[in-house]
C-alpha cells in the first residue's frame, strides 16, 4: 500500500474529504453571518422628515398589522429619549400620517436610534441633525453624520 507523508493512502484521501468538509461548513458560516450583518433590522429602514418643524418617522411597508412601538434612543448612553406606542389599525406611520417628534428634545450634536418594533419584525435607522437652526436630518455612517441621499 502507498504511503504519503507516512500515511497510507486510504487515511490520506479520508483526511482530504474531510478537510473539504471543513472548509465548506466554515465558508457557509461566514456566508450567513455577513448576510446577517448587512441586514441590521429585519424589516429594514425606518423614514426619517421633517415635517411641521418637527422630526418625523415612518416606514413604507404595507399591511402591516397588530401593535407597534417607536422607540428613540442616544446611540452612546442607550438612553431612551422617546417612546410610542399604537396599533396600526389605529395609526399607521406612513409618510401622510408620520409619527411627529418635537425637534427640540434632540441635541443637534447627537447620534440617535430610531426603531419601530412590531414584536415579529423591527425597522431602525441611526441618525442626527446637523444643527438648531438647520431643518436637515444627518444619516450616521459609523463614524459621521452626513447628509441623507
Amino acid at each position: 500500500m502507498e504511503k504519503y507523508f507516512g500515511i497510507n493512502q486510504n487515511h490520506f484521501i479520508s483526511l482530504r474529504v474531510t478537510m473539504k468538509f471543513l472548509i465548506f461548513i466554515l465558508s457557509c458560516i461566514l456566508s450567513l453571518s455577513t448576510s446577517a450583518m448587512s441586514a441590521k433590522y429585519r424589516g429594514g429602514d425606518v423614514k426619517i422628515l421633517m415635517k411641521n418643524n418637527n422630526i418625523c418617522f415612518y416606514v413604507e411597508e404595507d399591511n402591516l398589522k397588530g401593535e407597534y412601538e417607536l422607540n428613540i434612543f442616544h446611540k452612546e448612553s442607550f438612553e431612551k429619549v422617546f417612546q410610542y406606542a399604537s396599533s396600526f389599525e389605529k395609526s399607521y406611520p406612513n409618510q401622510k400620517k408620520c409619527i411627529e417628534v418635537k425637534k427640540n428634545i434632540f441635541n443637534h450634536k447627537s447620534i440617535y436610534t430610531a426603531v419601530i418594533d412590531t414584536g415579529y419584525t423591527n425597522f431602525g435607522k441611526d441618525f442626527c441633525l446637523f444643527g438648531s437652526n438647520d431643518n436637515r436630518i444627518g444619516e450616521y455612517n459609523g463614524r459621521n453624520c452626513v447628509p441623507e441621499e
